[in-house]
């Protein structure tokens, strides 16, 4: 286990040496934002590294595999996460 490496604009970091040469954080922070959330930062999943991204309407925390971010994936998660909190809401 490796002392933890800090990512560029990141509090989220992991004991590992990551990002992998093949991960394009400038492209993940940008999909994320076009989808309408807050960048955080990645983290080291069980199996993948997880990019985390805030919802700016309800504040909740979000994650998708870096692998499956694209504007449009981080869109249908903040808008599911909207519909979840609405119903608790009501």
């Amino acid at each position: 286990m490796t002392a933890p490496q800090s990512l560029p604009d990141s509090p989220i970091h992991s004991y590992s040496e990551f990002p992998e040469p093949s991960i394009d954080l400038a492209r993940l922070r940008l999909n994320v934002e076009a989808g309408g959330a807050r960048w955080l930062g990645m983290q080291e999943g069980r199996h993948e590294l997880l990019v985390l991204f805030n919802d700016p309407v309800t504040g909740n925390t979000l994650s998708l595999r870096s692998e499956d971010v694209t504007a449009a994936t981080v869109s249908a998660k903040v808008r599911e996460c909207r519909i979840r909190f609405e119903r608790g809401q009501s």
